[in-house]
C-alpha cells in the first residue's frame, strides 16, 4: 500500500482471532487521524519491512504483540512513543525525511537559538536550506539565529528543505514554532490540564505553559476567587464528580494576566466526554498614551479545535466580536482587557490583563466632570488660553451617562491672529464623539482665544466661570440652553487634540 489515508487507522494487521505470521513491506502510511499501524492484540510473529510511518495524529506504530523486520520509519515529531518496536530506523525506502529540533523555542528578546539537524538517513543529505521565519536564512547543517520581538509577542514559523545524493528533497516546517517576546511584556497566562479523570482519589496535574517572565503563579481551581496553589506546576485532588473551571494568574515584571479555561477538567464517569483545550492569548499595539488612543488588539488563541467566537471586553463599557479589532480609548483611565473565545466543539477560555490599558489626559482637556448634573444641550462661549503651543483638529465632548453628549457645531479663533477652526458634526458614526476641525489650527501658549460649541445632546459640564485644566485655562462667558436660559458657568467638558492629519 503506498498513500495517504484519512480518519481511523491507516492498516490493521492480524485480527481478533490470533492470525500470525503477517508481512507488511514497502508502505507509505502517513496522516492518519488514530494510529499508523495498528497491530492487533494477540497477533505475533509479525514482519514490517521498508514502511514509512509518520505523522500519524496518535502512535505511529501500535504494536499489540511480536514484531520482527528492519527498516521501519517512525516520526519521533509527532506523538511517537513505540520505543522498543523491532527494526524501527530512519531509512524509509529511497526517500530523505526532514527533521530538526530547536533550543530554546521561546524567551526574551534577543533571544539566540541553537538549530540541530535530525534529518535523515544521515550521511547522505548533500545541502540544508533553513528558513528562520524573520527573513533569515542559514546553509549550514546545525545553525544559530537571533531572534528579536517586531510586537509585544511574536510568533516565527521555521522551515527546513534538506537534499538527498538520490536527487530527492523533504522539507520539515513546524508553525509558531519559535515565541519571542519584549522585555517587560506582560505575561501571558496559560496552563495544561489533564481534562479527564476516572476517580475522585486520582490527583489532576497542571502544567503552567505560561508565556514571558513570570514571578508568581496563583491557581484557582474552581474558578471560585479563592487561590489554592502558588506554585508552578501544581497537582490537585477534587472533592466532587462535575465539571471544573479553572484559572491561573500570572506575575511578571510587565504586568499581571489571568487565564480561565471553562470546562477544563471534568471528574468521574459521568461528567461527559473530555474537552479539547483552548488558549485565549492577545496582545495590544500601544498600551499606553494620551487620549484618544487608538489600539489595535492581535488574536494569537489557540485551540486544538478550529475557532469560532471571540468576545473582547476592553474595560470601558465596549465590546467587540472581531477577532483583530481596532478600539479608541477616549477617556484618561486605568483599562482592563479581557478575550473569551469558544472553538467549534464549544470549549471555551477567557484571558484577562489587569491594568493593561493606560491612558492620559491629551494636550489641553477639562477630563470628566466631578459632578456633571445639571446638564442641557445649548450654545456654549467663552476662552480658552493653553499654557504650551498646542495643533487642534479634533475635539472630544465627554458624554453624561445614558446621552450621545456630541457638539454638533465647533468655532475656535482669535481674530487678530487670523486663526479660525470650525467643525461640523457628521452624525451617529463609530465616533461621533469626536468632531473634526478644519483647518488645521495651531493655539500659542499664552494667547487668548474664543470658542462657541453647540451640543446636541447632554455633555458633562464643570459648573465654574474659570478653571485651570490639562494643558491651560478655561472660562465660561455664557451659556444659553435649549430653553433660552443663559448662565455664566456652564464650561463644557471636552478635549483639544490634533490626529496627525490635515
Amino acid at each position: 500500500y503506498s498513500g495517504v489515508v484519512g480518519d481511523g487507522d491507516g492498516i490493521d494487521v492480524g485480527r481478533s482471532d490470533g492470525s500470525r505470521n503477517n508481512v507488511l513491506t514497502t508502505n507509505i502510511i502517513s496522516k492518519n487521524e488514530d494510529n499508523g499501524i495498528e497491530i492487533c492484540s494477540g497477533v505475533s510473529g509479525n514482519s514490517l519491512d521498508y514502511n514509512c510511518v509518520c505523522e500519524n495524529g496518535d502512535v505511529d506504530i501500535h504494536d499489540g504483540d511480536a514484531t520482527t523486520g528492519n527498516n521501519n520509519t517512525c516520526d519521533t515529531t509527532y506523538n511517537y512513543d513505540d520505543v522498543g518496536v523491532s527494526g524501527c530506523t530512519y531509512s524509509c525506502g529511497s526517500e530523505v525525511i526532514a527533521d530538526f529540533y530547536a533550543e530554546p523555542t521561546k524567551g526574551a528578546a534577543p533571544l539566540t537559538v541553537i538549530f540541530t539537524d535530525k534529518s535523515k538517513p544521515e550521511g547522505d543529505i548533500t545541502s540544508w536550506s533553513w528558513d528562520f521565519g524573520d527573513e533569515a536564512t542559514s546553509d549550514e547543517q546545525n545553525s544559530s539565529h537571533t531572534y528579536n520581538a517586531t510586537e509585544p509577542y511574536s510568533y516565527y514559523n521555521v522551515s527546513l528543505t534538506v537534499n538527498w545524493t538520490g536527487g530527492e528533497s523533504d522539507t520539515e516546517t513546524k508553525t509558531d514554532y519559535i515565541v519571542v517576546w519584549r522585555p517587560k511584556s506582560v505575561p501571558n497566562a496559560d496552563f495544561y490540564c489533564e481534562r479527564g479523570v476516572g476517580e475522585l482519589s486520582q490527583p489532576v496535574t497542571f502544567t503552567d505553559r505560561s508565556l514571558g517572565e513570570v514571578t508568581s503563579w496563583a491557581w484557582d481551581f474552581d474558578n471560585d476567587g479563592v487561590v489554592d496553589n502558588t506554585t508552578q506546576n501544581p497537582s490537585h485532588q477534587y472533592g466532587k464528580e462535575g465539571i471544573h473551571n479553572v484559572s491561573l494568574a500570572v506575575i511578571g515584571i510587565g504586568g499581571s494576566s489571568r487565564e480561565t479555561k471553562i470546562g477544563c477538567v471534568r471528574v468521574g464517569s459521568g461528567s461527559g466526554e473530555k474537552r479539547p483545550l483552548v488558549d485565549a492569548h492577545f496582545f495590544a499595539s500601544e498600551r499606553n498614551g494620551a487620549a484618544p488612543l487608538t489600539v489595535k488588539f492581535t488574536d494569537f488563541s489557540k485551540s486544538e479545535d478550529e475557532l469560532l467566537l471571540w468576545r473582547w471586553d476592553f474595560g470601558n463599557g465596549n465590546t467587540s466580536n472581531e477577532r483583530n479589532p481596532v478600539h479608541i480609548y477616549n477617556e484618561s483611565g486605568i483599562y482592563n482587557v479581557s478575550l473569551e473565545v469558544t472553538n467549534t466543539e464549544g470549549a471555551k477560555a477567557v484571558e484577562t490583563k489587569t491594568g493593561y490599558i493606560r491612558v492620559t489626559e491629551g494636550a489641553f482637556g477639562t477630563g470628566k466632570s466631578v459632578n456633571p448634573y445639571p446638564s442641557i444641550f445649548g450654545a456654549h462661549n467663552g476662552t480658552i488660553t493653553p499654557d504650551q503651543d498646542i495643533i487642534v483638529n479634533r475635539m472630544y465632548t465627554y458624554p453624561c451617562n445614558g446621552t450621545g453628549g456630541h457638539t454638533v457645531y465647533v468655532r475656535i479663533g482669535n481674530e487678530s491672529e487670523g486663526t479660525d477652526g470650525v467643525g461640523h458634526w457628521s452624525g451617529y458614526q463609530s465616533d461621533y464623539q469626536n468632531i473634526t476641525i478644519s483647518p488645521v489650527i495651531t493655539l500659542l501658549q499664552g494667547h487668548e482665544y474664543n470658542y462657541t460649541i453647540i451640543t446636541g445632546s447632554y455633555p458633562q459640564i464643570i459648573h465654574a466661570r474659570s478653571k485651570h485644566v490639562t494643558g491651560g485655562n478655561i472660562t465660561c462667558t455664557e451659556f444659553t440652553d435649549a430653553n433660552g436660559k443663559k448662565y455664566v458657568n456652564w464650561i463644557p467638558a471636552i478635549r483639544l487634540w490634533y490626529n496627525g492629519k490635515e
